[in-house]
Parts: C-alpha cells; sequence; structure tokens
C-alpha cells in the first residue's frame, strides 16, 4: 500500500476523521508531516486523553478497528459504521489501561506447590485409624461419567462398610462435584444422578455418626489407584478382604506418611493449609 493510500485510509476519510472525533484522540488530522512520522508522534505520546486513557493506547487501538473495519467493507462487504467503530477502539483502549494499572486487583494467580497426605481418620471405609486395611472393592461400572462412577463408587462403600458393622463413617472423595452434591439438600430430582445422590444421603443415616469431606487426589491414592486398576482390568465387583498387591505402594505411603506435591492457584485457597481446608470443606453429624 502506497503512503499516499495509508494516510487516506487512516487519516483523511471521510469515516477515518469522523472515527477519530467520536474517540475524542487528540491527534493532528490536518498535519502536513508524512505517514510514517505521523505514527510516531502519536504512538510515543502518553499524555491522557479521553477517560483518563493515555493518548497512545487509544491511538493504536483506534488504528487497529479501523483497520478491522477496512477488512470487513473490503472482503465482507460489510458497511462501517463510525460510532461502533469509535465505541469498539474506546472500549479495548479501556480495558487494556485498567488492566495494566490496576493495583488492587494483586499479583497474578501463579501456581504454588503445596504437599498433600493422606491423613487418618476416626473410622473409614478400608482402613482404621492405623492405617490397617480392612476391606475394599473394585470392579468396572460401564459406561457412564467420572462422577456416576465416583457416587456409585461411594455407594457400595457405604454398603460395605455397613455390612462390616461399622457404626462411624468417614467418607473421603476427589470429586468436588460429588461432594457439593451430597451436601446439598435441595438437589433437583430431575438430576441425572437424583437416585445415587438420595441413596447416599439416606444411607448416612444409618450410621451413629459420619462424615464426608473432599480431599485432593493426592491425599487418597490408594482409593484413586482401586479405582483405576477397575476401569484398565474391566474387571467384575471384587471385594479385597486383604490388601492385593496393586495399592501396595500407595498404601505403604500413606501408612509411612509420605505426602505428594500438587500446584494449585494461590487465589483459590488465600490461606491454604492442607489439613484444614480439607478437613473445612465437610458434612458431618
Amino acid at each position: 500500500m502506497h503512503e499516499e493510500a495509508e494516510a487516506h485510509l487512516f487519516i483523511h476519510c471521510t469515516i477515518s476523521s469522523s472515527i477519530w472525533h467520536l474517540t475524542k484522540c487528540n491527534v493532528n488530522l490536518s498535519s502536513d508531516l508524512n505517514f510514517e512520522s505521523w505514527l510516531k508522534l502519536n504512538y510515543k505520546d502518553d499524555t491522557t486523553s479521553h477517560l483518563g486513557i493515555p493518548h497512545n493506547c487509544l491511538f493504536i487501538y483506534t488504528l487497529w478497528h479501523l483497520w478491522i473495519a477496512r477488512n470487513d467493507c473490503t472482503f465482507n462487504s460489510k458497511t462501517p459504521s463510525p460510532k461502533i467503530i469509535a465505541k469498539k477502539a474506546i472500549s479495548s483502549a479501556a480495558e487494556l489501561f485498567y488492566i495494566a494499572t490496576n493495583t488492587t486487583l494483586g499479583p497474578p494467580n501463579l501456581p504454588i506447590t503445596m504437599s498433600v497426605k493422606w491423613n487418618p481418620p476416626q473410622c473409614e471405609i478400608i482402613r482404621d485409624h492405623n492405617c490397617n486395611w480392612i476391606s475394599g472393592f473394585s470392579a468396572f461400572v460401564g459406561q457412564g461419567s467420572t462422577l456416576k462412577a465416583e457416587l456409585w463408587a461411594i455407594s457400595v462403600g457405604i454398603n460395605l462398610a455397613s455390612s462390616l458393622n461399622c457404626t462411624h463413617l468417614w467418607v473421603k472423595t476427589d470429586s468436588l462435584v460429588a461432594f457439593n452434591l451430597l451436601r446439598n439438600s435441595s438437589v433437583s430430582n430431575m438430576h441425572d444422578y437424583y437416585n445415587l445422590i438420595s441413596y447416599c444421603r439416606l444411607a448416612f443415616r444409618s450410621f451413629s455418626s459420619f462424615q464426608v469431606s473432599h480431599y485432593f487426589r493426592e491425599g487418597n491414592t490408594c482409593a484413586d489407584n482401586l479405582a483405576k486398576h477397575g476401569l484398565l482390568t474391566r474387571c467384575s465387583f471384587t471385594t479385597h478382604h486383604r490388601l492385593p498387591p496393586f495399592p501396595k505402594t500407595h498404601f505403604l505411603a500413606d501408612s509411612m506418611g509420605v505426602a505428594f506435591e500438587r500446584s494449585i492457584t494461590r487465589c483459590l485457597f488465600p490461606d491454604l493449609i492442607c489439613n484444614d481446608y480439607c478437613n473445612n470443606r465437610e458434612l458431618r453429624r
């Protein structure tokens, strides 16, 4: 594109002139400068312009939206609207300026690494408070979502605990969705898994006390390993009254208090201490 065409497109065109006036960007449309010098003069100008936005910021975004409108007109036969183009330019410039200068947003939400480990409960489905194996199960439940598998596993675990004459129950799940559904007493009967959710909530009442907690997967690796075994082997329902070989490493790591690292976003848990976080997200009786 020749310099004369660029100057016409961005400066002297009737539509362009109208847009510059609408954005209230303080550009000199009658300058004798060539196009390149005119560009440099304006993008180096950081004085305050419309709405407190720096002149160069508003100037650059107006150029950008002028170019987009020109392409829409040329290739898509869209008639340019000066008011819409000016509004888009001001909006883009204001958004960038706010994000770049707002100090109340705090530091970026950079990931931090925390240590997560299994913590002994007062009574648990497959382990006691000393981390001794009591019982466990694995199975392939067929097609469906991970939420369905999690809720199904919880319901089976409740039945297993009941058959072992447990009176106090602590269920740990690494599914925050399942945890929230179980503690929400107003789940709609139109929910896909309403029957499973209702069954679990009703079954909890058969225990003298119960507790449901959300735990990170790294603090629940033994149960996660049992679930993966059922998925990968597609085995039928199997109860493990003795510790099977495939989760043994994870089970021993839990008994020794081994912690695993997990990256999280600081803004989600500003005062995070793993045990406090886990133990405060609970459903109890």
